[in-house]
């Protein structure tokens, strides 16, 4: 029998590798990608521990596979529960319907242990920092390890029975070959490899073969110079990948055995005489090791719930606090969930599976109502997600809208406006980028009588005297083919362009820091290309800049409204620039529209109407604001463009 004794050195471990995830995930720094590591740690310290005691009572004939499952699920489970019904209110009232379903789907993979394949289902890359967003992503290796504590006491009982003194070359014979498909699923799809079962079950079993080869290491052993030095070495190992490793590196891998094997050294040659144990075995790492899995639960959450609403604001001060509210939150979870739940003189096992039952359904009834409504169950969300939600008009008749360069290579398009052609006698052409999407959609939706086609793609500068990735030359090709057919061409692009970068190239597309002077070069390049476009068509219309109200459209938007403060944060310039435009167009033959003068906006009433954004971002349209502000333009009784 494997004698089972507290060691303080594995609980600092632990606390050092929740150390390592939380320096990670809190991305204070890029000299912390490593910190992923942790959860490789804390899968070779599972394995240690997991395997020491199913491989002892099952000597002893104590062995009793539901008791395992009770206690592992006493381990897990509370703290997994109140975590999740902390975090319900948070999402109710400030996640969007997309992500509210996302987050429902989530949980019921959370709740039955296989959330790893449900994030890897989603496509969600656990490198990716958006996914941060997910406030139960990081469960994945939960699941992994209650996967891995459902079967593995399951194969060591059988193992043990069929042939004990063989179990040892059993277990090395399954790491290696558990290993080798790790290689191999990473090379084939790396995302799949980091979210299994079948590629992290080398790590545990590391573990469970670590347990068995201590048994003949003697305490001599360990306290002499070689063993001093491995274990120097484990540590090395771990410090180095913490540091070296990174978003990109082949994981999990030969390349994850550094990690590994410095664990195994740290674990297996252990002497409370070393140094390095004395360093594990210090208070600090301790505490932290005995609430590592509820601070594991807890920061990734938080820092998710911070990511969402903002709770800092970027103070150093308040990041400060809310690491601090962090570590007092997971000791609290720590005290009254897990310590009380694990105790059965506490909470008895009638108790345990009520609170289980009741806890299971009402997070299934919560799920259950967020499917039924779509996601739409908070009204101001609703508001905010229809307001993100862009569509081109294109009809599939004759609204017809590309947003390709190399528009002539498509049959589909070139088939559609000859079909067209058949129908109406003239067409409308409007040519820009996003902001010509707003004005098509605007357009198509008050001018449903006419034949109209858009070519615009987001980003392209039609001031550029070169268009790579554009469609400036391309656009004028189909203007100058279809110049007898063509009554109109409108143009719109995003006008704070024509504004000086303040930022120096740092946020060139934020129009907040778009200011005076304007840049004449950028006018004229502009002019220049519809001069050439006024050559074969009579009516061009160029239309000016519209409010930029460079608002971010989330839930803090509310407090602004009612605050009436929308107006500080428009680029006044912008009104300037409309003044400056409407003088240089002055007996042009592109004629200037002012849609500052025929929308008249004011962010007390035109931002939010009827519970509807008529923006989706700092300067687009939402699909409703196209509507809204397109009756100003093109109902407007002085508006004769057509």
């Amino acid at each position: 029998m494997i004698k089972n004794t507290y060691r303080h050195d594995i609980d600092g471990l632990r606390g050092l590798a929740v150390l390592f995830v939380l320096a990670y995930h809190s991305q204070v720094s890029p000299y912390f990608e490593g910190g992923y590591i942790g959860v490789d740690i804390f899968f070779v310290i599972s394995g240690y521990l997991i395997f020491s005691l199913i491989y002892n009572e099952t000597a002893s004939n104590q062995f009793s596979l539901l008791l395992f499952y009770e206690r592992r699920a006493r381990r897990i489970i509370p703290a997994l529960i109140i975590l999740i019904f902390c975090l319900i209110p948070f999402v109710y009232f400030y996640f969007l319907p997309q992500d509210i379903i996302k987050f429902s789907k989530s949980l019921i993979s959370v709740l039955f242990f296989f959330s790893n394949y449900f994030f890897y289902f989603a496509s969600l890359d656990y490198f990716n920092q958006f996914n941060l967003l997910e406030p139960l992503l990081h469960t994945w290796s939960l699941s992994i390890e209650e996967q891995f504590y459902v079967f593995f006491p399951i194969l060591i009982i059988f193992l043990f029975k069929h042939n004990n003194k063989r179990l040892k070359f059993y277990l090395i014979f399954f790491f290696i070959v558990a290993f080798c498909v790790s290689n191999i699923q990473t090379f084939y799809d790396n995302n799949l490899a980091f979210y299994s079962l079948h590629t992290r079950i080398w790590e545990l079993t590391f573990g469970a073969i670590l347990r068995i080869f201590e048994i003949n290491l003697s305490e001599k052993n360990k306290k002499d110079f070689l063993s001093k030095i491995f274990k120097v070495f484990g540590f090395f190992l771990i410090a180095i990948s913490f540091f070296i490793f990174e978003k990109q590196t082949f994981h999990p891998s030969f390349l994850t055995l550094v990690p590994i094997f410095g664990t195994g050294l740290i674990i297996i040659f252990s002497n409370n005489q070393h140094f390095i144990t004395r360093i594990l075995s210090n208070k600090f790492l301790t505490e932290i090791g005995k609430i590592s899995y509820s601070l594991y639960l807890w920061h990734f959450a938080i820092f998710a719930i911070h990511r969402h609403i903002n709770l800092t604001d970027g103070e150093i001060l308040k990041k400060i606090f809310l690491v601090i509210f962090i570590f007092l939150i997971s000791w609290l979870s720590h005290q009254l969930i897990e310590k009380n739940f694990r105790d059965q003189k506490k909470v008895s096992r009638k108790k345990f599976f009520l609170f289980l039952i009741f806890s299971y359904i009402i997070i299934f009834l919560f799920c259950a109502y967020v499917l039924i409504k779509n996601g739409k169950v908070n009204a101001l969300n609703t508001a905010i997600h229809e307001a993100k939600i862009l569509k081109i008009n294109d009809n599939n008749e004759c609204k017809i809208h590309i947003n390709e360069k190399n528009f002539f290579n498509s049959n589909i398009f070139l088939n559609r406006v000859e079909d067209c052609k058949k129908k109406y006698p003239k067409m409308i052409v409007i040519i820009g980028d996003s902001h010509g999407e707003n004005l098509f959609n605007a357009a198509t939706h008050y001018l449903q009588s006419k034949f109209i086609i858009g070519l615009n793609i987001k980003g392209c500068r039609f001031y550029e005297r070169t268009d790579i990735n554009c469609h400036q030359s391309k656009s004028l090709e189909f203007i100058k083919n279809n110049r007898r057919l063509i009554s109109a061409v409108f143009f719109k692009s995003k006008s704070s362009y024509l504004l000086t970068d303040e930022s120096k190239g740092a946020h060139p597309s934020n129009p907040k820091y778009r200011k005076l002077p304007i840049i004449k070069e950028n006018i004229d390049g502009e002019l220049e290309y519809l001069s050439k476009v006024s050559n074969f068509i009579d009516k061009v219309f160029y239309f000016g800049p519209h409010v930029e109200p460079n608002i971010l459209i989330n839930r803090n938007i509310f407090n602004r409204i009612k605050e009436r403060k929308l107006k500080n944060f428009e680029n006044k310039d912008l009104n300037i620039l409309d003044k400056e435009l409407k003088l240089l167009f002055n007996n042009k033959k592109v004629k200037y529209i002012s849609l500052m003068q025929l929308i008249n906006y004011n962010s007390d009433i035109d931002f939010y109407v009827d519970g509807k954004f008529t923006y989706t971002d700092t300067d687009h349209w939402s699909n409703f604001g196209e509507v809204y502000f397109g009756s100003r333009i093109f109902e407007h009784p002085k508006l004769s463009i057509y």
